[in-house]
């Protein structure tokens, strides 16, 4: 990676562009514009390098040591059914965003993902663009992030080109082949890595061999590498000035200083967290409730995705000497019964640790959360489902989450990022939650399974969107088809907080291919003003 500027050369340098966050919208968006000859100037709040020992621990507290091991240095405030709670998201921070922690897997939502569709409260769920429009994009990215897989069997347009994943380990090729027999349409999981040997898919870390594709390897990298951007990092972006319509400068604390940078456009990548956060900060006469905000838009219609795990077993005595993390299925994904998700492995294995650091995470946003003895008792169950579940795969059931307005981003100065988010689980949600754990039971009839945890309706928080989405009605959203903020002429969104739906599977790759297609509309319209 090309090394950081400083900030007086950031102050003394005329951008096209600038970009605020280098995950994996912000790479993307930096990378299309580089390709167009755009002067770019990407800011991170995060570390842009990490060395050997940032694995040491995910769960300390000091912000300057999470920093450090790639890490959202404060905690969230979440509040969920009016219970409110504190807790450290598996949210990134660094060149390369929450990339550099996720599993690698970048499928593509479906066509049906795209398409208008009726909101349980009225009004129309849709995108301001097609799945066709974004066709290129998604391609163009999955050769970036070097993606290995093999195509949906149900999927009437399977992707192409992708490259051949390493072989299934017996006992995934065992469970692959169980799966058949039921009667599902299991595939290779998209997976962007480069399954280098010795490779261990990093789950929930970074990658220290760098065979994981992530935001900053994958497109940050090459468009430093040509001479037409340049990375701020370590520095906090705390406002987005304006001049009525248009943005002239950021404001930034590095080091203590401020500084305000300017630029001719400029794409927000900050995260679905806190890119509404950064809007909503930037008040001023012109934008009196936040920029962007004058129709009270921004941050709402927050999304996550719905997780539930499933242990299924394989036959005792099959070895496991390769990353789990490699089969999924989306027979469920759009039924007459519902429009659901996916369901993939997860990688992970039933070991003592990574059943009490599943169990602490969900009691982390439980009403139990200040119980202490509870954290320690955590690990009897733990111990007692490792030796039960024994050479059992862990899945993952993804669904869909589905936009409402009051399901929101606020700021909240009492809290530790200085934003909470409020979010009310409607009962369309848990009746589909009930019917996709149902209908799964029903097809999984005849292979021994079990789920696991309790069957609450659990959200992940690592897969926040939505919240600066698309649109082609400002009443409604916040952004237009090609990803600028309504009733500014020069700022766009870049990242998941632009997404109209959730989808039924890791947003990622669509992240990324929404970036590259707003880079290049960016620069079109660089080149026009030129």
């Amino acid at each position: 990676m090309t090394p950081s500027i400083s900030l007086s050369t950031a102050l003394e340098t005329i951008w096209d562009t600038i970009v605020i966050g280098a995950g994996m919208g912000g790479s993307a968006v930096a990378l299309a514009l580089a390709e167009k000859g755009c002067r770019v100037l990407v800011i991170e709040r995060g570390k842009s390098t990490f060395d050997g020992t940032a694995n040491v621990s995910a769960t300390i507290e000091d912000p300057v040591a999470r920093l450090a091991i790639g890490r959202w240095p404060q905690q969230l405030r979440g509040e969920v059914d009016q219970r409110r709670f504190d807790f450290h998201a598996p949210l990134g921070a660094g060149v390369g965003g929450s990339s550099m922690l996720y599993a690698a897997a970048v499928d593509r939502f479906r066509a049906s993902d795209f398409a208008p569709r009726r909101h349980p409260e009225g009004g129309t769920i849709g995108w301001p663009y097609s799945y066709d429009d974004l066709v290129p994009y998604y391609a163009r990215a999955e050769a970036l992030l070097e993606v290995s897989g093999t195509p949906d069997p149900l999927e009437e347009r399977p992707e192409e080109d992708l490259a051949a994943p390493p072989p299934l380990a017996p006992r995934d090729a065992y469970l692959f082949d169980r799966l058949e027999t039921a009667g599902l349409h299991p595939y290779r999981l998209h997976a962007g890595c480069r399954f280098v040997p010795g490779c261990m898919s990093c789950l929930g870390q970074l990658c220290l061999k760098d065979c994981k594709r992530h935001g900053g390897n994958t497109f940050l990298d090459p468009a430093l590498k040509t001479g037409h951007v340049a990375l701020l990092p370590e520095a906090e972006v705390l406002e987005i000035c304006t001049t009525g319509p248009e943005v002239k400068t950021v404001r930034l604390r590095l080091d203590g200083q401020e500084a305000q940078v300017s630029a001719k456009t400029f794409a927000l990548a900050a995260g679905s967290y806190f890119s509404p956060v950064l809007l909503l900060q930037s008040s001023s006469e012109a934008w009196p409730t936040g920029l962007g905000n004058t129709q009270d838009q921004v941050g709402r219609h927050l999304m996550f995705h719905t997780g539930r795990p499933l242990a299924i077993w394989a036959r005792r005595g099959l070895a496991q000497n390769a990353s789990g993390k490699t089969i999924v299925f989306r027979d469920l994904y759009d039924t007459e019964d519902g429009k659901f998700g996916e369901v993939q492995s997860t990688g992970a294995e039933a070991a003592y640790g990574n059943v009490v650091y599943a169990l602490r995470q969900r009691l982390a946003t439980s009403r139990y959360a200040k119980v202490p003895l509870l954290w320690h008792l955590a690990r009897i169950p733990a111990f007692a489902a490792s030796h039960l579940l024994g050479n059992a795969a862990i899945f993952e059931m993804i669904m869909e989450d589905l936009p409402y307005a009051d399901n929101r981003i606020v700021l909240d100065d009492t809290a530790p990022s200085g934003m909470r988010f409020e979010y009310q689980m409607r009962d369309e949600l848990h009746a589909r939650y009930e019917t996709y754990s149902h209908l799964m039971s029903q097809r999984l009839k005849g292979i021994k399974h079990m789920w696991l945890g309790s069957r609450d309706t659990a959200l992940n928080y690592g897969h926040p969107m939505g919240t600066c989405r698309l649109g082609d009605d400002p009443a409604t959203s916040v952004a237009d088809g090609e990803g600028r903020v309504h009733g500014v002429e020069n700022l766009y969104v870049a990242d998941g907080a632009a997404l109209a739906s959730s989808g039924g599977t890791n947003p990622s790759l669509t992240i990324a291919a929404h970036a590259l297609r707003t880079g290049g509309l960016m620069a079109a319209r660089i080149a026009d003003q030129a």
